[in-house]
């Protein structure tokens, strides 16, 4: 269709230069018209195709080419007379260039075409005219000119038979005729030389110039399996399938047989034709016998198994003549008389594949071709019989039948895509191993084929990664990456034998590599792989790969917890096959339903299916073969479906049925024989329906896992339509995962008319800078009035101003109102909640609770830690329980009732769970937990840009006892105020004091920014980047805190000779403070102390910051705590973060709960003596909020938090700071109570010492006489401390790691010599 387009917009040109005559270049235009007319040709626009070749001639005179193209398109309008026309001009063209091979062929099609218009005398003529002719003939006569006349003849008479319409009176060859033509033949196939034969690709039976494609894929479900079938064409493999071995039988059908048929005449043209099919001396005569023989027995199948054997034997001889006509014979069958000859045909197929690495070049040619046909022909439900086939190609030594194999693998793929999914585990061993042949164009096409045939997998999860998978087998240094991003992927469809496939590659390899943390990732896929897996007949395949990398794995690796982790993995590998004797018969490398079981099946459907037949009609005579060959189908149907429902789908067993039973019968006897048959055998395995109710709007069981972990197994999930649910789990249950993928659309079997608005937390990236009223019409569609949107926002208490404010100007709170207003609008039939009351003040919660109630024909699923809330709106609770979805009709109060061991999620006192808070450390000074640790005297701030200031003349004190609650309507500077205090944003008037050892630690309101830039890094990771730094500050708060960050002008100021370098250390003189200083440009002779007041009156205030932040972490230990994975994960699991997602882990795949605790965990690093939290119930489930409370209570510094969740406030707070109009009054104050400090000897002391167990063991164990590698005396005490930091961090022995210290290492520069 383009090229069409550019050659019109050429010719607008050309005709410009044809009037005036004034067009030189003929040849461009010439051939310009013929690409025209190939273009016309291929859009089957044949007139205007005639009319641009005629152009294309006055150009280019005496073109063989043009003259081709008239050819085709004439015998495509059977047009014989123009046809002769054209035939004469072309062979006169060619034969006056001495081409005569070319030639040769359409003199013998002019012949024919002058016979078709009734004068054979002419044909007759124009043979012998051409046989006279010495030069035109490329290969010996035969001495005898009239026996070779009676072949010309006599192929005449077929072809014109064939190509004729059915019924019309043909002229069958006379007795004389026929015995000469058996001569002829037999003495051909006596002479071991092949008589020379047309070397050009037999692409199409009918067209040798077509392009042979294959059909696009049909919606059928799986096929069947069969045995080896190496010696099915010697009768002598008794294993082989039931319909196979009925159409072998078939094959050794004699004359005799066909004689009792009473078809004498058709049986004798069907005997000159196989002759003509082995013995002719042309290609184009051997393709015209087996399109004869093909058209001959569409109309009659009777005579199919005589056919069939004299094509066995042609295949079996060692006459190439004869084994490219069988081909030829075969490609005819399939593509003229498919389902007659289909069940006969497959039986072919060894020696098709075999053809594909003959030497000979025609029947390799013929061979492919044939091959091609077939695989447009077979039957999908057919797909799984060419499996021995396909893997017997590629075990083939000669490259060329491996790439052949390769290429119909790929066909197969794009015409049958679900069964070649159920084909997959036998399929992908065998052709990964061809990605490492030798040959490159088999490796090329073995990758090729890997990636088609894994895009037929049916599992939405996986096809993301299909392309990284594939990758990995040919490059294994891609295997950590492609585990990864496995790890990171939500599962919710189930997992079959298809997808474990592709993985169980990746896994085997990953498990024999000797990285103990790959190994236990690959582990705890396979485990939760087989946990989503349903039927165990699909984990079978993969136990001889898997079974025993798993086994050695668990034996050869020193690391406790991963042999606890990999042992798990093999108990439910081994689980999931099933009971002992299909294990045992996996671990042989049997799997699949068994010989037995498909026997048994076979045997039943088909006496079945015999007795329909003959009740519908005693007279009809089926040939066994063919229903043999029909029962094969269906039991692929039975056997290999991956679900109940594919077993019943009626289309399958309908294409599996009535098309092969046609040939034989009406089509009402054969619907009739269908539909008893169908209904008979889907009666024995047809299960009943689970009763529905007409309010239901999603009934469905489905499984749900994130790459690392199952969140849910074969749950139900059941919605009534007005009913609101409240989903309820722990952390990390899946919660929100499980709102996202409804939104999405990605649970199995979920109806596609249900529209489902998800509405999360936070509006972030470019959403953000959109005006709110543009933001609501993102998501509505086009009719939705302006009125209405404006209208639903002023309900929910938007003014005109902030409708059209930017969406970044407002609170969480109004953000929250904002997203919910967006999902009024979208009338969904689910509205999914997730967390809708953080940030939502007192007055909103209601509003929000009335709204929803008001509700009726909308479903609601609700996950909210609010307990009041959902006490008042949620109908219906939906528990997770052992990884399943449990139902409970009533509101959270009732739930409690019903499992009291849920009180969790009722009363923060019943939680289990507990928060473990490091004590902070010793205060200069302070004395009493009462006493002030800092202060804020009249401040105000104003954001730039805005009239009024958000706050006014506040002030406030805040000490080790302090248990502040700040309190106030969304908007009234909660947030501002605490950035005030972590200073984060400095007041532009009145005081703020902090005691210079003061270590805040701070959680904002939306906590994820602290982790967002480091989502690809484990959480362990994070926290050596935050906190892995030789003086132990907190690199994340140094670069947020305002009153440490230096100016672009304070850093060049500070460049000058004379300025202060560098801030040392620090001591106290009295109650004054002096700062070790250094210069720029002076010697360390000139360093001084110099007191707090002076070097603040310099200017050096942010300066003195930065070394006050140091002092205070050097006071907290953290310059001397290791940040080692054992170190870090100790302290993450006072805040229980287990270990599979912090170590193991990635911080993008945690849930919102865990990644808060991740940020309680990083900010109370450093022992805080002052702990900051905005909303930290956001996202805590019952059990952790009930945790955070007991350890806030325990804690031994200071608390200041915002939240609306009045029940977690009232059970901490002893003191109410309350923010309105900008202005902070306070209720209550500090209580007076124990001093809690951090001792790092006394801690050091309680430390109990673990008995070393694997890995680098630096820690416990005692190591003497080690030799620095630099001066080759002992190591000093400091430098074997320093050394084991690093050795540990490395996770290798201290002696090991001295030993690999060399002149390159960094440890050498520091190193005493």
């Amino acid at each position: 269709g383009k090229i069409s387009e550019a050659l019109k917009s050429y010719f607008s040109l050309v005709e410009k230069f044809e009037n005036s005559r004034d067009f030189k270049d003929e040849k461009i235009a010439g051939n310009c018209y013929l690409l025209l007319a190939k273009c016309a040709m291929s859009n089957d626009e044949l007139k205007l195709a005639v009319e641009n070749l005629n152009k294309a001639g006055s150009f280019l005179q005496q073109n063989p080419q043009i003259l081709r193209s008239l050819i085709e398109i004439y015998e495509k309008m059977n047009n014989l007379p123009n046809l002769q026309m054209s035939l004469v001009s072309y062979i006169e063209v060619v034969e006056s260039k001495g081409n005569f091979t070319k030639s040769r062929p359409m003199r013998i099609r002019l012949a024919e075409v002058q016979e078709e218009l009734g004068d054979k005398a002419e044909a007759l003529k124009t043979l012998k005219a051409f046989i006279t002719n010495g030069k035109a003939v490329s290969s010996p006569l035969e001495e005898n000119s009239k026996d070779q006349d009676l072949n010309e003849l006599m192929r005449l008479r077929c072809s014109a038979l064939n190509r004729g319409q059915s019924g019309n009176a043909v002229n069958l060859p006379t007795e004389e005729e026929t015995t000469q033509l058996k001569n002829s033949a037999s003495s051909a196939n006596k002479s071991n030389k092949a008589k020379p034969v047309n070397t050009t690709p037999v692409t199409s039976i009918r067209k040798s110039t077509s392009k042979v494609t294959l059909n696009s894929p049909a919606s059928i479900k799986s096929g069947s399996t069969g045995t080896s079938f190496s010696n099915v064409m010697k009768g002598n493999d008794a294993s082989v399938a039931g319909w196979i071995l009925l159409a072998s039988k078939q094959l050794s059908q004699n004359l005799d047989v066909l004689k009792k048929m009473g078809d004498k005449e058709k049986f004798e043209r069907l005997s000159t034709l196989c002759l003509m099919l082995s013995g002719d001396e042309s290609s184009e005569g051997r393709k015209k016998a087996a399109i004869a023989i093909a058209e001959t027995i569409a109309t009659s199948p009777l005579e199919i198994p005589w056919v069939e054997g004299k094509i066995a034997g042609f295949l079996n001889s060692k006459s190439q003549t004869a084994r490219e006509g069988a081909l030829l014979a075969i490609q005819a069958q399939a593509e003229l008389s498919r389902l007659v000859s289909e069940p006969f045909l497959v039986v072919f197929l060894p020696k098709v594949f075999s053809g594909f690495s003959e030497n000979n070049s025609s029947v390799r040619h013929c061979a492919v071709d044939a091959g091609k046909a077939l695989v447009r022909a077979i039957n999908p439900q057919a797909l799984r019989l060419l499996i021995p086939f396909i893997i017997e190609g590629m075990e083939n030594k000669e490259w060329r039948s491996k790439v052949r194999t390769l290429e119909i693998v790929v066909g197969l793929a794009a015409k049958a895509p679900l069964q070649m999914a159920q084909a997959l585990p036998e399929l992908v061993p065998v052709i990964s191993k061809q990605v490492w042949d030798t040959h490159r164009q088999v490796q090329t096409s073995s990758k090729h084929a890997l990636l088609a045939i894994c895009t037929c997998i049916a599992n939405p999860d996986i096809e993301p990664l299909v392309d990284k998978l594939v990758s990995v087998i040919g490059h294994p240094d891609e295997a950590m990456s492609t585990l990864d991003a496995l790890m990171g992927t939500t599962f919710v469809s189930r997992v079959d034998g298809a997808t474990l496939s592709v993985i169980a590659p990746l896994l085997a390899k990953c498990l024999r590599e000797r990285n103990a943390g790959m190994r236990r990732k690959a582990a705890c896929v396979i485990s939760n792989m087989c946990k989503l897996v349903m039927n165990p007949k699909d984990v079978a395949p993969f136990i001889p790969l898997l079974l025993p990398s798993l086994q050695k794995a668990v034996n050869e690796t020193a690391d406790p917890e991963v042999t606890a982790v990999m042992t798990e993995s093999l108990n439910t590998l081994i689980r999931a096959v099933g009971n002992d004797f299909l294990l045992q018969q996996a671990k042989n490398g049997i799997s699949g339903p068994s010989t037995k079981d498909v026997g048994k099946m076979k045997s039943r459907m088909m006496e079945d299916l015999k007795k329909v037949i003959a009740k519908s009609d005693e007279s009809l005579t089926i040939d066994d073969a063919v229903v043999g060959y029909i029962v094969g189908m269906c039991t692929t149907i039975v056997l290999y479906s991956l679900e109940d429902k594919e077993m019943l789908e009626r289309d399958a067993w309908h294409r599996s049925v009535v098309p092969y039973l046609s040939p034989y019968a009406s089509q009402d006897v054969c619907e009739g024989i269908f539909e008893e048959f169908y209904a008979n055998e889907i009666s024995k395995i047809q299960g009943d329906d689970e009763e529905t109710d007409e309010n239901d709007i999603c009934n469905i069981e489905f499984s749900l896992a994130y790459g690392g972990k199952i969140l849910l197994h074969n749950t139900k999930l059941r919605l009534k339509a007005g009913h609101r649910y409240g989903l309820i789990g722990a952390n990390g249950a899946g919660k929100t995962t499980l709102m996202r993928n409804i939104a999405n659309k990605n649970i199995d079997s979920l109806p596609e008319h249900l529209r489902t608005v998800f509405v999360e937390h936070d509006i972030l990236g470019e959403e953000g800078n959109m005006p709110v009223i543009e933001f609501v019409f993102s998501a509505l569609e086009d009719n939705v009035e302006t009125v209405k949107v404006v209208e639903t926002l002023s309900g929910v208490g938007f003014t005109e101003s902030m409708i059209s404010s930017p969406v970044s100007s407002l609170s969480g709170g109004w953000k929250m109102k904002l997203s919910l207003a967006r999902a009024m609008l979208m009338n969904a039939n689910i509205l999914l909640l997730d967390e809708p009351t953080n940030h939502l003040d007192v007055k909103a919660v209601a509003w929000l609770t009335k709204y929803l109630a008001g509700l009726h024909d909308v479903t609601v699923l609700v996950v909210s830690h609010d307990t009041n809330f959902l006490d008042n709106v949620v109908t219906d609770i939906l528990h997770y329980e052992n990884q399943k979805l449990v139902p409970y009709h009533g509101n959270l109060t009732h739930f409690v009732r019903l499992r009291p061991e849920a009180k969790s999620y009722y009363a923060l006192e019943a939680a289990s769970l507990r928060f473990k808070f490091p004590n902070p450390g010793a205060l200069d000074g302070i004395t009493s937990t009462t006493k002030s640790i800092l202060t804020l005297h009249k401040a105000n701030y104003t954001y730039p840009g805005a009239e009024k200031p958000t706050l006014y003349d506040v002030s406030l004190k805040l000490c080790l006892a302090s248990r502040v609650a700040v309190v106030g309507p969304n908007g009234a500077g909660k947030t501002t105020l605490i950035r005030l205090v972590v200073r984060e944003d400095e007041p532009q008037s009145g005081d703020v004091w902090a005691h210079h050892n003061l270590r805040i630690a701070y959680v904002a309101q939306h906590s994820f920014h602290h982790v967002e830039q480091h989502l690809t890094k484990s959480p362990v990771q994070y926290l050596q980047w935050r906190f892995g730094s030789s003086d132990g500050t907190d690199r994340e708060a140094t670069e947020n805190n305002m009153s440490m960050k230096l100016t672009k002008s304070e850093e060049e100021e500070m460049k000058k000779v004379g300025a202060i370098e560098n801030i040392y250390g620090r001591r106290k003189t009295g109650r004054t403070l002096e700062y070790e200083c250094s210069f720029v440009g002076m010697g360390k002779e000139f360093d001084r102390y110099i007191t707090l007041e002076k070097l603040i009156e310099m200017g050096y205030k942010k300066m003195v910051q930065q070394a006050d932040a140091r002092v205070a972490a050097q006071a907290a230990g953290l310059d001397n705590r290791p940040t080692t994975t054992k170190e870090i994960q100790q302290h993450l699991d006072d805040f229980a973060l287990a270990p599979e997602f912090s170590v193991h882990g990635k911080i993008g795949g945690l849930s919102g709960g865990q990644k808060v605790k991740l940020v309680l965990a990083a900010a109370m690093w450093n022992r805080p003596h002052l702990l900051v939290l905005d909303e930290p119930t956001n996202y805590l489930d019952r059990e952790a909020l009930g945790a955070l409370t007991k350890g806030i209570q325990e804690f031994g510094g200071g608390v200041i938090m915002i939240s609306h969740n009045q029940e977690f406030l009232d059970a901490i707070c002893t003191e109410t700071w309350i923010l309105d109009g900008g202005r902070l009054s306070t209720k209550g104050g500090a209580e007076e109570t124990a001093l809690k400090t951090f001792s790092k000897k006394k801690d050091a002391e309680e430390e109990v010492e673990e008995a070393p167990s694997a890995g680098c063991t630096n820690k416990t164990v005692s190591y003497e006489n080690l030799v620095n590698p630099r001066s080759l005396k002992l190591l000093s005490k400091k430098e074997v401390r320093k050394l084991a930091k690093l050795a540990e961090k490395a996770e290798i022995p201290l002696p090991e790691y001295i030993a690999g210290i060399t002149r390159a290492s960094p440890e050498w520069r520091w190193l005493s010599s």
